[in-house]
């Protein structure tokens, strides 16, 4: 009877802990309350948060597929205009042995997670610069892609409010650099 006793004492708390990180963790449940502080409209079914940041119009979606949060955000990017940013080993498996568009920012612990590939360089030099490095340091693995006027994030579903923000804050500094 004791054992029964002390299993249940350490079954019931577990599993209720990992309800609670599973709920906290899905972005139907942890977006509605993130909606007021960044002042966005919350939508369900599926979950997505859709408002204006720093000027730029911003949706961002759960894709219950892949597992992912995806920003889309508004930009009139120039004509030709191509800037890739991911994990460095999956970007370089998918470009191939030589990638003739890599940036090289001279930032070496950034260049061991990520890539960055743009067309025009310049481009990617002046949206990536030490303070949006930095940002994109603090998140979760993230994939970038803007061209023309698409510009797309792709990234683990944020569930913190100070995340968001930056993962806004991101996306608005980069929209910025290629409008």
């Amino acid at each position: 009877m004791e054992i029964v006793i002390i299993i249940l004492g350490v079954a019931i708390p577990f599993a209720f802990w990992q309800w609670r990180e599973a709920k906290a963790k899905n972005p139907s449940s942890a977006w509605p309350e993130l909606a007021p502080a960044v002042e966005f409209k919350f939508e369900d079914k599926p979950a997505r948060l859709s408002g204006n940041w720093k000027g730029h119009n911003m949706r961002l979606s759960y894709d219950e597929n892949s597992g992912e949060a995806i920003l889309q955000v508004g930009v009139r990017g120039r004509q030709g205009m191509r800037i890739e940013l991911g994990p460095k080993a999956i970007l370089e498996k998918e470009a191939g042995m030589i990638v003739h568009d890599r940036v090289d920012l001279g930032d070496r612990q950034f260049e061991e997670r990520y890539l960055l590939r743009s067309t025009p360089k310049e481009i990617g030099e002046s949206a990536f610069d030490p303070n949006v490095r930095q940002k994109v340091a603090n998140l979760p693995d993230m994939r970038i892609l803007a061209q023309g006027e698409t510009f797309v994030v792709r990234t683990d579903p944020v569930t913190d409010g100070d995340h968001l923000r930056e993962l806004l804050d991101v996306a608005a500094s980069v929209a910025d650099s290629i409008s």
